[in-house]
């Protein structure tokens, strides 16, 4: 999922522990997520603009997501294989 992939991208960023602890929390007290990256990534993405209707492009775009890490270099590598086709 590209949440996986972008929540690799922003390992080591303060706010990411705590989003981790937060996760840890609702785990906790025996909250299930159907889809914990998706949350996961969506509360990173919170921590910098409450509006929830922000989407992973938004990151890039204001520079959360920094499309150079090398989290991404699977991906880039898949779209230029692709293209090559």
């Amino acid at each position: 999922m590209l949440e996986d992939l972008c929540l690799r991208a922003v390992l080591g960023r303060p706010e990411i522990d705590c989003v981790d602890r937060f996760m840890e929390c609702i785990g906790a007290n025996g909250i299930r997520l159907s889809n914990p990256p998706k949350f996961q990534m969506k509360a990173f993405l919170m921590v910098h603009d409450e509006d929830t209707t922000r989407r992973i492009g938004w990151a890039a775009v204001w520079g959360l997501l920094d499309p150079a890490h090398p989290a991404f270099a699977p991906l880039r590598q898949f779209l230029l294989d692709f293209t090559r086709v």
